[in-house]
């Protein structure tokens, strides 16, 4: 199981206080484990996406993608299905961090015939 949960600055709308995008990005940390021959993420404790389940039969690989942002690189962990398209699974901005859950997502899926 990975589980990551990575702080984020936010500022204070000050009309409404915080948001619940702003709690969920500062609060929430994803969950990415097998069950029963799936590939789950999950996002708690506020729930911001649908928990995403795919079966480990349809997944080829894991890749890093780096998307540039206004301020610095956005690096997308994804899963690429043998179907050709590629889902993120979750986004963070330090490029080692990406590649070490790269890595691990790896292990995780060899450990599980992938």
């Amino acid at each position: 199981m990975i589980c990551i949960g990575i702080p984020f600055c936010f500022k204070e709308n000050k009309k409404n206080g915080m948001t619940y995008y702003q709690l969920a990005v500062f609060f929430n940390q994803t969950t990415i484990q097998i069950q029963n021959h799936f590939l789950c993420v999950s996002v708690r404790p506020f729930p911001f996406i649908a928990k995403l389940e795919f079966p480990l039969s349809d997944i080829a690989s894991v890749v890093v993608d780096e998307r540039q942002t206004k301020r610095k690189g956005l690096f997308h962990l994804k899963i690429v299905l043998k179907s050709g398209k590629k889902k993120i699974l979750l986004s963070v901005h330090d490029q080692e961090e990406a590649r070490m859950l790269e890595g691990e997502l790896k292990d995780l899926l060899g450990k599980s015939g992938i």
